[in-house]
Order: C-alpha cells, then sequence, then structure tokens
C-alpha cells in the first residue's frame, strides 16, 4: 500500500485564501546540487512575525516594501520586523546547496542530483505557518531535465541550454512541492483535464498505460462524484522507492512504478485523494475522514469489483486486525489525523472504511452517491470535518444520522457479539445475542439456511442481551449472524487466522535475533525492524520466550533450534525446505501473535527486509532472495456466531454462556438487507465496464445516468440470496 504524504489544499474564505501570494523564480542545477531563487511576496495583514527557511539555504536579499532589511534568524525561523498597514510586498532571495536524494527510502528533506530534485515541504521557499496561499513558479532547469509540480502549466521553453516552465496553481494550497528529473514526458487530454507522465527513460515505456488508468480512474470519479478539481494529473518518477500523494500528483519510485499493481489499484487511491484531502481539505479539529473515505471508494471498491467473495474476505481481514489491536492504540477515528505506523492505518483506513461501509448499507448506495456530491460541491476548496460529511448525507437520505455519526467516529473500539441458547422446533428459531456494556446501538444481518429457500433478516440491537425469535416455513439447517462481516465488530479470537502484520499492531512487541555470527544477527535485527515499522525491543534468549507479542529471526539453523528448546511446533509443511527465506505466523503460548522469520544466511535475511512488510497480510511466505515464491492464510478455526441444526427438535449447539444482565425480547425485521449483493451487469467504457466481471459494486453503478438505468433493471429481477 502506499504511504501517502497527501499535503491538502485549503480556504477558509476568499479573503484568507487571498491574503498570500508567491511569486517564486527557481533555477536549479542538478551538476551541483545548487539552488537559486527569489521569492516577490504579497501579504495581507493582520501580517505573521516570522517566516521558515532552511538553515542551509542562505538568504542574500531581504527587503519589505522595497527597504533592505538585515535577515534575523533563530532556529529555522526568519523573523520579520512589525507590519503596520494592510498589505506588504516582502521579497527574499536566497541560494544553497542541497544533499542528494538516498537511494533506499524518501528523503526527509529537500534533495538533489542529476538523478532527480525532490523539493517537498521543509520549507525550501519561505513557509508562514497554517496561511493558505496562491502562487505563480517559474522554474529554470538544463534542458536534458524537466521539472512540474501541482500547478497548472502555462508555459513551457527550451532556449540556451536551459528549459523554463511557469506553473500557476488551481487553487488555494498549504504546500509546495516541485519535483524534476531527466524525464520523458507524455501527455493525453481528457476534456479540460491534461495528463502527463514525466518518467525516467528506463521506464518511459510505462507511460502509456499509466494515461490509460488515468484516464478511467478520472472518468470514474469525476462521474461519482462531480468535476475534477484541478486542471492536470501528473504521475512523477523519483530514484527512491517512494509512493507519495500531492494535489494533482503523485510522485513514485521508477521501481514503484514497475509494480503491475500499482496502477490498477495504488494509482486510483491517489487520483481520489485530489477530492478527497486536496480537492477539499481536512479539518483536523475532528478527525482525517479523507483516508477512510478514500480506501472505502479506491482500495475496497476495487476488491469488490472481483467479486463478493473477495469483498467479505477483505472485510473479515480488516476486523481481525481491529480485533487484535492493542488497547492504548484503539482510539476513535475521530482522534485519528494521519498514518504513522500500521495500527493507526487499521483505525483510521480500514476502520473508517467499514463506517462508510456500514453507512452506504443503511441510506442506500443512490443516496449515499448523492451524499458525496452534495459534499464535493458545498466544501471544494475548503476545510470540512465528519460533521459535514454528516449534513450532507442526511440532506441526500432524509435520514437523522447524528446518533451513527456519534457512535462510529467519536467512540473508541467496537461491539463483540456472542451467539446464545440457538434452538428451533422447526417452525420457530429462537436465540440469544449479547455484547458487552455500554452496549452499541447496532443492525445486524442474519441468515437462516432451510431445507429450502435461505432466509434473510434484520436485528436491531440496543441491549446488552437481545433475544430473538423468528418463524420459518421450511426447518432450518443453519443460523449464520452476519455471514457477510458487514457489521464493524471485533470478532472471537479463533476467528482471526495469524497473520505477519499481528505483531505490528502492539507497541509492546518484542524480538528475538538469532544467529551463529554477528553479521547473521545484524540481519536478522533489519527484517524485524522493517516489519515492525521501528528498531525492535530485543530479548535475551537466555530466560526463554518473553510474553506478550513477538518476532522470532534468524538463521534456519539457529531459529529451529530454539523452537525445539522452547517446545513449539517446527516450520510448518507450507514453508518447510522451501525457497532461501520464509515467514510464518501463529500464536504464542500465552494466546499473543507470533511470527517467525528465517533466512538459510544472512544475505537470505537481508533480502527479505524490503518485501516483507508488503505481504504482512498473509499467515505465511516463502521467498526466493527478494521474489515472494508462494504465500497464504490459514483456514479460520472456529465460527462462533453460526450455529449448526440436527433435525428439528434437537436445537443448536448453544454458544458460550455468560450474558450480561439486561434483557428484551425482539422479533426480527424481514427483509434482505444485503442491497449490496445483486448482480448487475453494467454499460461499456465507464466504470460499469471495468466492474461487470464483479459486479457487487452497485455504488459504482449509479456513478452515471446509463448505469443507473441498469440497476434499477436488476434491482426488480434480483432476489436475495446467501453468500457462503
Amino acid at each position: 500500500m502506499l504511504a501517502a504524504a497527501v499535503l491538502l489544499l485549503a480556504a477558509g474564505s476568499t479573503a484568507a485564501a487571498s491574503s498570500l501570494h508567491h511569486d517564486l523564480r527557481v533555477r536549479l542545477d542538478p551538476e551541483t546540487r545548487r539552488l537559486v531563487a527569489s521569492d516577490r511576496l504579497r501579504l495581507r495583514c493582520p501580517c505573521p512575525g516570522t517566516f521558515a527557511l532552511l538553515p542551509r539555504l542562505a538568504i542574500t536579499q531581504l527587503t519589505i516594501d522595497g527597504v533592505d532589511v538585515p535577515p534575523a534568524r533563530t532556529d529555522g525561523q526568519v523573523q520579520l520586523p512589525p507590519l503596520p498597514g494592510p498589505a506588504h510586498t516582502i521579497r527574499v532571495r536566497y541560494r544553497g546547496r542541497l544533499d542528494p536524494p538516498p537511494l533506499d527510502r524518501v528523503p526527509e528533506g529537500p534533495t538533489m542530483s542529476r538523478t532527480g530534485t525532490f523539493l517537498a515541504a521543509a520549507a525550501w521557499y519561505p513557509t508562514f505557518a497554517d496561511l493558505p496561499f496562491t502562487y505563480t513558479l517559474r522554474v529554470d532547469v538544463p534542458a536534458s531535465q524537466r521539472a512540474v509540480t501541482a500547478g497548472r502549466l502555462e508555459a513551457e521553453a527550451e532556449g540556451g541550454g536551459r528549459w523554463q516552465a511557469r506553473y500557476v496553481s488551481d487553487g488555494p494550497a498549504e504546500d509546495l512541492t516541485l519535483v524534476a528529473g531527466p524525464w520523458a514526458m507524455q501527455d493525453r487530454q481528457l476534456g479540460p483535464v491534461r495528463l502527463r507522465t514525466w518518467l525516467h527513460p528506463e521506464i518511459a515505456d510505462l507511460a502509456t498505460a499509466y494515461l490509460d488508468k488515468l484516464a478511467f480512474f478520472l472518468d470514474l470519479y469525476s462521474a461519482w462524484i462531480g468535476p475534477y478539481p484541478y486542471s492536470a494529473f501528473h504521475v512523477v518518477s523519483v530514484p527512491f522507492p517512494a509512493g507519495l500523494g500531492f494535489p494533482a500528483m503523485t510522485v513514485l519510485g521508477t521501481s514503484v512504478l514497475r509494480l503491475p499493481f500499482i496502477r490498477d489499484t495504488s494509482l486510483g487511491h491517489e487520483v481520489l485523494h485530489a477530492w478527497w484531502g486536496n480537492g477539499i481539505a481536512v479539518d483536523e479539529r475532528e478527525g482525517n475522514w479523507a483516508e477512510a473515505l478514500t480506501t472505502f471508494m479506491a482500495d475496497y471498491t476495487f476488491v469488490e469489483w472481483q467479486g463478493p467473495d473477495a469483498a467479505r474476505e477483505l472485510r473479515r481481514r480488516w476486523l481481525g486486525d481491529l480485533t487484535l489491536l492493542a488497547p492504548a492504540r484503539d482510539v476513535p477515528l475521530a482522534a485519528f489525523r494521519a498514518r504513522r505506523h500500521t495500527a493507526e492505518q487499521v483505525v483510521g483506513y480500514h476502520k473508517g472504511a467499514l463506517v462508510f461501509l456500514m453507512l452506504r448499507d443503511r441510506i442506500g448506495a443512490e443516496a449515499f452517491t448523492e451524499g458525496l456530491r452534495r459534499f464535493a460541491a458545498a466544501h471544494r476548496f475548503r476545510r470540512a470535518g465528519w460533521s459535514d460529511l454528516r449534513t450532507a448525507f442526511e440532506a441526500a437520505s432524509g435520514q437523522q444520522l447524528s446518533a451513527f455519526f456519534a457512535q462510529w467516529v467519536q467512540r473508541p473500539g467496537a461491539p463483540r457479539l456472542r451467539l446464545e441458547a440457538a434452538r428451533t422446533d422447526g417452525r420457530r428459531l429462537r436465540f440469544v445475542l449479547t455484547q458487552e456494556r455500554p452496549p452499541w446501538s447496532l443492525e445486524v444481518p442474519v441468515l437462516v439456511e432451510t431445507t429450502g429457500a435461505p432466509l434473510h433478516q434484520s436485528i436491531r440491537l440496543s441491549d446488552e442481551r437481545t433475544i430473538v425469535t423468528i418463524a420459518v416455513r421450511e426447518p432450518p439447517r443453519a443460523l449464520e449472524i452476519d455471514p457477510d462481516a458487514r457489521v464493524l465488530r471485533r470478532l472471537a479470537r479463533d476467528e482471526v487466522p495469524p497473520a505477519l502484520r499481528h505483531v505490528t499492531l502492539d507497541p509492546s512487541t518484542r524480538a528475538l535475533v538469532l544467529g551463529d555470527t554477528g553479521d547473521d544477527r545484524e540481519a536478522a535485527r533489519l527484517v524485524v525492524g522493517s516489519l515492525l515499522e521501528s528498531p525492535p525491543s530485543e530479548h535475551s534468549t537466555d530466560t526463554g520466550l518473553p510474553p506478550g507479542p513477538l518476532v522470532i529471526a534468524g538463521t534456519t539453523a539457529t531459529v529451529s533450534r530454539l523452537l525445539a528448546a522452547a517446545g513449539l511446533d517446527p516450520a510448518p509443511a507450507e514453508v518447510s525446505g522451501r525457497g532461501s527465506g520464509r515467514a510464518w505466523a501463529t500464536w504464542h503460548p500465552d494466546g499473543s501473535p507470533l511470527v517467525i522469520v528465517t533466512g538459510d544466511d544472512a544475505a537470505a535475511l537481508r533480502a527479505l527486509a524490503r518485501p516483507l512488510p508488503h505481504v504482512a497480510a498473509a499467515s505465511w511466505v516463502v521467498f526466493a532472495g527478494a521474489r515472494v515464491l508462494a504465500r497464504g492464510s490459514w483456514p479460520v478455526a472456529a465460527h462462533p456466531l453460526r450455529a449448526v441444526f440436527s433435525p428439528p427438535s434437537s436445537g443448536a449447539r448453544p454458544a458460550p454462556a455468560g450474558a450480561p444482565r439486561r434483557t428484551r425480547e425482539r422479533s426480527a425485521r424481514s427483509g434482505a438487507v444485503n442491497r449490496h449483493d445483486l448482480e448487475t451487469r453494467m454499460a461499456s467504457r465507464s466504470a460499469c465496464a471495468e466492474a461487470s466481471a464483479a459486479s457487487r459494486s452497485a455504488t459504482l453503478a449509479i456513478a452515471s445516468p446509463r448505469c443507473r438505468a441498469i440497476l434499477r433493471r436488476s434491482r426488480r429481477t434480483a432476489r436475495p440470496r446467501a453468500s457462503r
């Protein structure tokens, strides 16, 4: 998954949006890694007292309203004298030499070399905190190079061994990113939008495929949401491994761009951020909603296209991660700001996406899409929060949604359901559903498999204990609660197959680093740090296995000896003796997640450091060097929300007892609540064509008028069915 570094556009009002304008002129010399720049700022007061500029960039001149002012710098901040009056013009001339980019990670600050220049945030231009701005940027690079930013390209010219271009902002911005490199450029016009790829020569053959996908995603989301907010979209290659999103631009490493899934899925995620997070900025006082909505409309939707089984498996995986999330990291959606580690992704991306799924199930796909369009139109180039989303969906659906948003956005955690005392006499089905206190307000799908047609029902829960009775026409064979995992809830441990990523969800995870030599142990340490996204907390083997979440990593021989000494199972048949490296997940004797990583030698271990985090959703993986040979997931051990009935009157196996105190008996409400189980055949050329083979995406079908007509026809003929 791309590590999105989304920079937000925002404007609270016309006055705020126009209070600062940058007129930047930047000259880049990649051979010497030197930057020479000037910025003429037009500033409307009240005026800030400081601006930021990197200490390594020397100010050669500072003038205010035409008067030279000695620059006073403290800790990267340039102090300004008091500025009376309504408006001022500040000119800053500066220059400096930048570091070359690292080849193994995203740089932490501005970098420059012949293979690429990357100027993102970090005050490479005079930066006023929390002050949106517009800009004109004139950039000058050697003729062998090109440069791009998120703004509209208004002019370009080549002469005298140099290439110059002028970019103008499409709207108010909070940050400015400039990227340059020795690229081959290809472009395509899609209505009013210019699509461009800026790719290094060795991957220039990918341009057509990326332009095709850009056109598809822009067509999809423009039909679904409303007009694209910018005049262009750029796909830009850089020499280091990266996957970054900026307004109207995504920046990807050359090695990343070669991966086929990037243009099929990750690119769509970044394009969608042009609407959510960039075109409409996040009001962080209410939390970051943009990653959740983007994950739902991109990552989750793409899996829905693959069919109901794939979508159900993804939902179960997300629920499993939420189940194992450490309590300290299980925060409300309103507290999520950005992804810094996998645990925050579980909440801000995946839990949030499931909330939008439940909202769509509740109000219907058409009202959901109408809410998106209302929200996009009302808040373009403004800040918005969860409360603004609620207002848009209420207007579109005619429903009061304050309790829904309060519960799922403001409250931490998730409910855990238990099925108890399931019985049938062949004509009635009776069971008890319990949840922990304080109870959640839920609408839970129920599937009753009978000797005839399956029966779909919906149960509303609001108490700690609810007794349910369902009348049936044919004798029941089985009962399953939330069979398609559409309710955001914690699973029972037996429902969660061990996965490599589970050790990343708890900050207390420790590591055993094994090897016969220092080189072996250093290689194992590198792998563990890569998987955990931070240096591991190591534990000595002298005192046995430490309790809690644990990673054991080392050479194959040393790990095998430890497993035997600790009485743990050896490598399973799926990985044993295969490849040069392997990893598998299981449970610690105390029930915590346990991951074991082995390599045949130090080199084999080092080769796992980069690919292992990308396959961490699996239960086991086999590698040949850095290449994945095979991977898979362990089966689910139990289904505690499913009861299988013997012949009538003998009842079902009861779930574990221990119900809370409050009780209310309630009859289930009939009807197939799973609106998105409809089989929908969709028209050509638009998003409908891409989804035709996996027609579960009813939301996608209403993205255009011709698809809506097809969806209406399918609803008239569709019948609810059980998805097993």
